[in-house]
């Protein structure tokens, strides 16, 4: 179902939040839970996770269990946190970055 195929509208039940970026949680054909984040003005199709009915509520659970840990820590917490993560992404060098005090070095050849 593509973005234009799903109907938005104020009289779906199936969405849950409405703003910019509404979502959504629906059936697929196939019996299965689909969460669905409305395309904004840029996008072509709605972004979409399937997840199959026997897992659905362990997802929801687990997004939950997620939202009570994020609302527990202070701001504070939430940015170190977030900052240690990044630190473990930040590539890194295989030989350290030449000082940029040090002058180049300059060799003459002589003629001859």
């Amino acid at each position: 179902m593509s973005a234009r195929d799903y109907c938005w509208g104020a009289n779906n039940g199936d969405v849950v939040l409405r703003a910019y970026g509404s979502v959504a949680v629906h059936e697929n054909p196939y019996g299965d839970v689909v969460v669905r984040q409305e395309a904004d003005a840029l996008e072509e199709d709605d972004h979409w996770v399937v997840i199959p009915v026997q897992d659905a509520e362990l997802v929801a659970q687990a997004i939950i269990d997620k939202a009570k840990e994020i609302k527990s820590l202070s701001i504070a917490e939430r940015q170190a946190k977030h900052e240690g993560q990044q630190e473990d992404r930040e590539p890194r060098l295989a030989l350290p970055a030449p000082d940029p005090r040090a002058r180049p070095t300059i060799v003459k050849r002589g003629v001859g």
